[in-house]
């Protein structure tokens, strides 16, 4: 029994979580849901629903940032910004919605990973496709609040969150945020350009680990609030 309340469902039936995964995993639509498991589209929605409101919701047990605050290490993470495609919002159109990877309507989030553990340990997002790594990282941009569009409402940014500590970025991460992100240097030593490149490509494992599933991977076809 897990303690976070949101996470708990009454009367779980393995049958419709195995549902809610494999619609996750493939993300087919309503219609192509009912035939292959014979089940009305109303009766898979509601429990689809339910089931990944409660995966959802173990977030807090899953992203834990305490395993870098007591991290001896001045280097403990690895940030980066990840992107996925979205149809872009019929009621708030903007240009702001443009995401340069993926060439078309996209949302980001900030995720860092610890380097000494198996784990992540920082997500902030969702923001507008057309948000800068760097910006985000110092709470300069705009996230989007629970309607799905941008808040002038601050929030807790990484910058502020590292105190003195450092994390390893891309080259995305150039100019005033060097002082805590630590990119490709040529002044660095062969054994600290190995241990960067190896970080770095942990990280884009994450990511590419995010995107095994085709709610993520391909265009959200749902409410940009319901990523």
């Amino acid at each position: 029994m897990t303690v976070i309340a949101a996470a708990r469902i009454d009367n779980p039936d393995v049958h419709y979580f195995l549902i809610a995964v494999h619609w996750m995993a493939i993300y087919r639509t309503e219609e192509q849901m009912a035939g292959f498991f014979d089940r009305d589209e109303k009766t898979l929605r509601l429990h689809i629903r339910k089931y990944v409101k409660a995966l959802a919701a173990l977030k807090a047990l899953k992203i834990v940032w305490d395993v870098v605050a007591q991290d001896p290490a001045r280097v403990p993470l690895t940030v980066d910004t990840v992107h996925f495609s979205v149809d872009e919002p019929r009621l708030f159109p903007s240009s702001g919605w443009f995401d340069q990877k993926s060439s078309g309507s996209g949302l980001s989030y900030e995720v860092g990973v610890a380097i000494h553990a198996n784990q992540i340990a920082w997500t902030c997002g969702a923001f507008m496709g057309s948000a800068d790594d760097r910006t985000i990282l110092l709470g300069q941009e705009r996230m989007l609040d629970g309607n799905g569009r941008p808040s002038d409402e601050p929030y807790e940014c990484l910058w502020d969150k590292m105190g003195d500590k450092k994390a390893i970025g891309d080259r995305l991460y150039k100019g005033q945020v060097q002082a805590k992100i630590l990119i490709r240097n040529r002044l660095d030593t062969p054994l600290v350009k190995r241990f960067k490149r190896y970080a770095r490509a942990r990280h884009e494992n994450v990511n590419a680990r995010i995107k095994a599933f085709t709610a993520l991977s391909g265009t959200f076809r749902h409410k940009v609030k319901k990523h």
